[in-house]
């Protein structure tokens, strides 16, 4: 086998935009997949054991935000790039904080989609230069929901953990309580804040933490 044709797993759920990559990308690269349902992406980690991960973000079951930390702190040598459907600012910054390696919507291209994967395979960060590389705008930072007051302060904890990148099992740790009181909380957080999924949620994670950071300085 060709040296340079490094293992990437391919997570998408979109079965003929997954094939698409598949094949645009297989004179490069060996591509695992694609694996199109969030539940299934850390068992094929474990088991076919890729060089790097290409991970969207809208999965079902486990969405791409969810299983970042984890694929993170179980895997630290397998950098992941992260896909989205849009250049969503917040969603970019919170990718990075979770550790993502590179982050770039679909639209970019396969150019850029092997330039991403080849710079993050040199241990450098990649992201799409339709992102800019503060992860915010210099001014107009979107304003908290306004239901945000409405959290209670255990809550307000829980939300502030999720904006530094913690899954369930950190969050628990930090907290002194159970994972499946974090689950509670989360489902109490998306109810307050009229959220439907986890991305969602780790969105306004970011927009809370952000905001604080500027109210602190």
């Amino acid at each position: 086998m060709d040296a340079d044709r490094r293992r990437v797993l391919l997570a998408e759920d979109h079965e003929v935009v997954g094939q698409g990559i598949k094949a645009l990308l297989s004179p490069h690269f060996e591509v695992l997949g694609p694996i199109r349902n969030g539940d299934e992406v850390m068992t094929a980690i474990e088991t076919q054991r890729p060089e790097a991960v290409v991970l969207d973000i809208s999965m079902p079951g486990r969405n791409g935000l969810d299983l970042l930390p984890e694929i993170v702190r179980k895997y630290p040598r397998t950098p992941v790039v992260m896909l989205t459907g849009n250049a969503d600012l917040v969603i970019g910054r919170t990718a990075l904080l979770f550790g993502a390696m590179g982050f770039l919507p679909k639209d970019s291209g396969i150019d850029e989609l092997e330039l991403a994967l080849r710079t993050v395979f040199h241990g450098r960060k990649y992201l799409s230069p339709r992102l800019p590389p503060s992860g915010f705008p210099a001014a107009g930072l979107e304003a908290l929901p306004p239901n945000w007051s409405q959290l209670t302060p255990r809550q307000l904890k829980v939300l502030k953990q999720i904006g530094e990148g913690k899954d369930n099992d950190g969050i628990a740790a930090a907290l002194g309580i159970s994972a499946h009181t974090v689950q509670f909380h989360r489902r109490g957080l998306r109810k307050t804040l009229g959220i439907d999924t986890d991305t969602g949620l780790a969105r306004i994670a970011i927009l809370f933490r952000v905001h604080e950071e500027r109210h602190d300085r």
